[in-house]
């Protein structure tokens, strides 16, 4: 059962960056009330307090961050499933909060060690890079703007991780006592394995698409 109220559906062989911008367009459509709200907030600051009028646009910014982090998050989830061989369907999203979850084909069951991989691939990627730009930032930068920033793209990541039921940390854990933790590892090689795979082959366009490309182009050389 779909608790969620709003669904945008997912095309199949569709690019990550073209994922990545429409889950990041349906955010901002969801959450734009709450965006009405914070700006309402910030004006009663700017009054009583001494602020200035680039906080505005801090806030802002830092949302749309927070939003294209969950975005790829959840690009990734889907990436990674289909790596997998697994091809999700719909990703759903509970307005008011920043819950969303992909939705697979009810007809092919998700084995569970497959599963913790789904479930982890984006939490440990982007929490990877996160920390990466962050030590770039602090190293070569030392701008606190930049810190904040990367700081809120953290934040989705690191809280997924939480060992709570209803985030993919918490999720993860509950299989892992039930197939014991060696699983783990074979959980962290297969994410190993794919960033491998998409850092390294596949950055926008799927290969099958690159295969097929290719294949067309020998066909014309042909006639």
């Amino acid at each position: 059962m779909v608790e969620r109220g709003i669904i945008l559906n997912i095309e199949k062989e569709q690019s990550n960056v073209h994922l990545i911008m429409k889950i990041f367009l349906m955010i901002n459509r969801i959450y734009y009330p709450q965006m009405i709200v914070v700006t309402v907030f910030s004006s009663a600051l700017l009054l009583f307090l001494d602020v200035s009028i680039c906080y505005y646009a801090y806030i802002f910014l830092i949302m749309q961050m927070i939003f294209f982090s969950i975005a790829w998050h959840e690009s990734i989830h889907i990436s990674f499933a289909r790596f997998l061989s697994y091809e999700p369907i719909f990703v759903s999203f509970l307005p008011y909060t920043f819950g969303a979850r992909t939705h697979f084909e009810r007809s092919r069951k998700i084995e569970n060690l497959d599963k913790t991989g789904i479930l982890l691939s984006a939490p440990v990627i982007l929490t990877g890079i996160g920390l990466v730009a962050l030590l770039l930032s602090i190293k070569w930068l030392n701008s606190p703007v930049s810190i904040i920033f990367i700081g809120a793209f953290l934040l989705i990541n690191v809280l997924s991780l939480l060992p709570n039921k209803k985030c993919d940390g918490g999720r993860a854990y509950e299989i892992f006592k039930k197939m014991g933790f060696k699983a783990f590892s074979l959980c962290m090689m297969s994410i190993l394995v794919y960033i491998l795979y998409m850092f390294g082959f596949k950055l926008v366009m799927p290969i099958d698409k690159k295969i097929e490309v290719q294949e067309k182009g020998g066909k014309d050389n042909e006639k």
